[in-house]
């Protein structure tokens, strides 16, 4: 699992201008973007499903 997390991440750095960014970060863009309140779930080893609420 690690190794396919490692090649996703490798690929998204070189593939687009995106970054990788921390729960921290994201946490202050849907606060700029009005939302209150957010529930990050694990869904599948390195990936996961965010909520947002108002």
């Amino acid at each position: 699992m690690f190794q396919a997390q490692v090649t996703f991440d490798l690929n998204m750095m070189v593939t687009t201008p995106g970054k990788e960014r921390d729960e921290h970060e994201w946490r202050n863009i849907f606060m700029a973007a009005g939302f209150r309140h957010n529930k990050t779930r694990p869904v599948l080893g390195f990936l996961s499903i965010i909520e947002l609420y108002p």
